[in-house]
């Protein structure tokens, strides 16, 4: 099973108040993978951003912490 994926960045067209249009990244994942590593469709997912890394993980994993 792999432990690394590199993923591209996606631009995202977001339209903010009278009609500005911004550019943000979207980040999409997904594959056979997740769900060998614990994440099934439709489970909900903590990010935490430290240090320059998103970690994600499974949020019925963060419960009771």
């Amino acid at each position: 099973m792999p432990n690394k994926k590199i993923v591209k960045l996606q631009p995202k067209h977001r339209e903010l108040a009278r009609r500005k249009i911004r550019i943000v990244p979207e980040l999409r994942v997904n594959g056979i993978w997740l769900a060998e590593h614990g994440f099934t469709a439709g489970c909900k997912v903590e990010i935490t951003v430290r240090h320059n890394e998103l970690v994600i993980i499974p949020a019925d994993q963060t419960l009771g912490k």
